[in-house]
């Protein structure tokens, strides 16, 4: 369809949200059965943590026994072996612990891509308009990784880390006061350090870097799905040079991150670095003037845990940097999940039975934005039961908004007019029901990447395969279908790329057979195809329409002349989007205006 978009706004900054509200946000995505396996999962996880954990203060513990035992030359068999047998211990837990991180933040991310998949199928269509789907793609899927970071690593492993440093600080002041206050200070200089001095920046350059990434998301996208026509123009050397051009600055951005989150580690590393020193010279200090009631042994301990304290601080500090980058991935993903869709059900919408009366447009005006003029003026016309039309005009006067308003695709706002399906307004019925009467042919069919049957089915996903073949008898394709059996695999199961563009729309018109709607919607199906292709494709499209309601979008005459009444469409000026003529062939042709003129040319100047 050659649907007008609307024109482009100035994208507003998105608010500043707290991390409680993205993590609210994205608990809420999850069904509850998707929750229990979540927290289950979760409480694994941190069992495993806790475990590790204990077993790193006894292995502490015993390491200073040990120290002390083999310094005072007293039996150490027993201290070693115990040291021994639970460093070994440790490494099945290491390794249970970040098994389970690493199944919960898988499951995470493929929840929340399959939730996020779910969330655009029942999108609005206006919602696609004006965006690049690369680009939206990108943005979606960095969101889902974000969401994975926020519930697994900020909510399970930063909370299982506060629980150990603060257990480990604990247990480090039971064991002496004036060491652990030396810790403690340096700790304390880390936050202002960083918050103060290394956020700001760091959260400016992500979002720099996280706005470069979507555009270049979205220009490869576009390489990739206009290959034919880059290769075409030869301007795979230009398009190439632009992507390099883009590839570098984005290497740039990434580095100028990279480099601020290596100033993050590195800054705690060099303060743990700096406080350990500290420790272990006041901690000999009080060892040889007799005042650390433990001596060695004791010393020991510090030694083994305040690396371990300060890399649980590095731990939350690489969390909380990895958050301020991911921050501006975040909101924007939950600014576009958070888009209401325009169209939905009303509460008390009815199923809609087959047309039996009429299609009506009353004084229908339609615009795709507040600022933008209307595509559609005071609309008004009746398609009876049975009735063939067809929509003629200029480009962007509004046919193809006509069909998306008509399957609710779009919607009118109350007070600028109603359309109306046996009287009713569609919007008193679910739009499962209103769809479920509309086959449309056109142009350029969808095809998902797969066999023909696969994409027979999305018209009806439980046919037959006895279904399938008469659907596709009734379009003439049967034969051409069967003619790429292999040998091996029936024609049907060929992927339907391997497929011309004219076959294709007889697939498509195959795929109308098979859904047996009420009314039919041609959109240009006649379109760049040579004469004796459109020629055979104009005997199935009119053996399909036969009995229904049609209603037909083209500038071909082969495909209009016949049709009970044709409906001409205004373009310029005060008289866009406005019936300006309506009549037959026969009478329009006749008539000065837009339809003579395109009968001249296709006709008259044949001879």
């Amino acid at each position: 369809m050659n649907t007008p978009q609307p024109a482009p706004q100035q994208k507003p900054p998105s608010p500043r949200r707290s991390l409680s509200y993205f993590l609210r946000g994205s608990w809420r995505m999850l069904t509850d059965d998707e929750k229990r396996v979540v927290r289950a999962t979760m409480w694994q996880l941190l069992a495993a943590r806790l475990v590790a954990g204990v077993t790193l203060v006894i292995v502490a513990r015993q390491s200073g026994l040990l120290t002390g035992a083999l310094m005072q030359s007293s039996p150490w068999l027993t201290a070693f072996c115990v040291f021994v047998g639970l460093t070994l211990l440790n490494v099945p837990l290491e390794y249970y612990r970040n098994y389970w991180a690493e199944v919960l933040r898988e499951r995470l991310s493929k929840l929340f891509q399959f939730r996020v998949f779910e969330y655009m199928q029942a999108q609005s269509v206006d919602f696609f308009m004006g965006r690049n789907p690369g680009e939206l793609m990108r943005q979606l899927s960095k969101a889902a990784t974000a969401v994975q970071f926020l519930l697994c690593d900020t909510v399970v492993l930063a909370l299982s880390d506060i629980i150990f440093l603060l257990a480990y600080v604990a247990y480090l002041f039971s064991l002496n006061w004036q060491l652990t206050l030396l810790l403690l200070a340096a700790c304390s200089a880390i936050p202002f350090v960083i918050v103060w001095f290394i956020y700001p920046t760091l959260e400016r350059v992500s979002f720099e870097r996280n706005e470069l990434d979507n555009v270049y998301g979205g220009k490869m996208f576009e390489g990739i799905i206009g290959v034919k026509e880059i290769q075409l123009n030869n301007a795979q050397g230009w398009i190439i040079s632009d992507m390099r051009k883009l590839t570098e600055e984005l290497i740039a951005r990434d580095l100028r991150v990279e480099r601020w989150e290596g100033i993050n580690q590195q800054t705690t590393s060099l303060i743990g670095t700096i406080t350990l020193l500290v420790i272990l010279g006041a901690g000999s200090w009080l060892v040889i003037t007799q005042q650390l009631a433990g001596g060695w042994p004791e010393l020991f301990v510090f030694y083994t845990l305040v690396p371990s304290v300060f890399s649980l601080l590095v731990s939350l500090c690489s969390t909380s940097a990895r958050y301020t980058e991911l921050r501006p991935q975040v909101a924007e993903g939950f600014e576009i999940l958070e888009t209401p869709p325009r169209v939905v059900d009303r509460p008390d919408a009815q199923a809609m039975p087959p047309l039996r009366n009429k299609i009506a447009f009353r004084n229908v005006t339609f615009a795709y934005s507040p600022d933008s003029p209307p595509v559609l003026r005071e609309l008004s016309f009746e398609i009876k039961a049975g009735q063939r039309v067809a929509l003629v005009g200029r480009r962007g006067c509004g046919k193809s908004t006509i069909f998306n308003l008509l399957c609710r695709f779009l919607e009118t706002q109350d007070g600028q007019g109603v359309i109306e399906l046996d009287g009713v307004d569609i919007r008193k019925y679910t739009m499962a029901s209103l769809r479920a009467q509309f086959g449309m042919v056109t142009q350029k069919p969808f095809f998902k990447h797969g066999s023909v049957r696969e994409n027979l089915l999305l018209a009806k996903p439980d046919a037959t395969d006895e279904q399938i073949i008469r659907a596709c008898q009734d379009a003439q394709i049967h034969d051409v279908i069967e003619r790429k059996f292999d040998g091996q695999c029936s024609g049907y199961d060929t992927n339907v790329n391997a497929f011309s563009g004219g076959e294709q729309i007889s697939i498509a018109i195959a795929r109308c057979y098979l859904r047996q709607p009420s009314i039919i919607l041609l959109d240009e199906p006649l379109a760049s195809l040579s004469a004796d292709v459109a020629s055979d494709l104009l005997v199935s499209l009119k053996k399909l329409i036969q009995g229904r309601t049609c209603i037909v979008i083209s500038h071909a005459l082969q495909a209009v002349a016949d049709v009970d009444q044709i409906f001409v469409l205004g373009y310029q000026g005060d008289r866009r989007g406005r019936l300006v003529q309506q009549g037959t062939h026969q009478e329009l042709k006749n008539q000065p205006g837009y339809y003579r003129e395109l009968y001249e040319k296709q006709i008259l100047s044949v001879y």
